[in-house]
């Protein structure tokens, strides 16, 4: 493989991945929009709910943005300790196969 070969992977490689984490982001703040857009309907169709004042909208608008964030929160700090787990299992099994090699 030339140089200029592996550069193009590399480039092409990086360039897939930021593409996917540009949809993952764009993903987030659809269903962000979504889940606000729903409160509100829900907010100005309901009788319950006094969406006359500005500040019971702001109130229940930062309510789903906070429960938003810390379920992305929770979630990416599970997929950390998944991903940690992994690679401790992924270093052992290098390792168990460096020693049979060296057998």
């Amino acid at each position: 493989m030339s140089l200029k070969e592996f550069i193009e992977k590399r480039v092409t490689l990086f360039f897939i991945l930021s593409v996917m984490i540009l949809i993952a982001q764009a993903r987030h703040a659809i269903q962000l929009v979504l889940i606000e857009g729903v409160m509100m309907l829900i907010a100005f169709t309901s009788d319950a709910i006094d969406s006359s004042r500005p500040a019971v909208l702001l109130l229940i608008g930062g309510a789903v943005l906070l429960i938003y964030v810390l379920a992305v929160l929770f979630l990416w700090l599970g997929q950390v300790s998944e991903s940690k787990k992994m690679t401790a299992q992924l270093h052992q099994l290098q390792q168990n196969a460096e020693r049979n090699e060296i057998d």
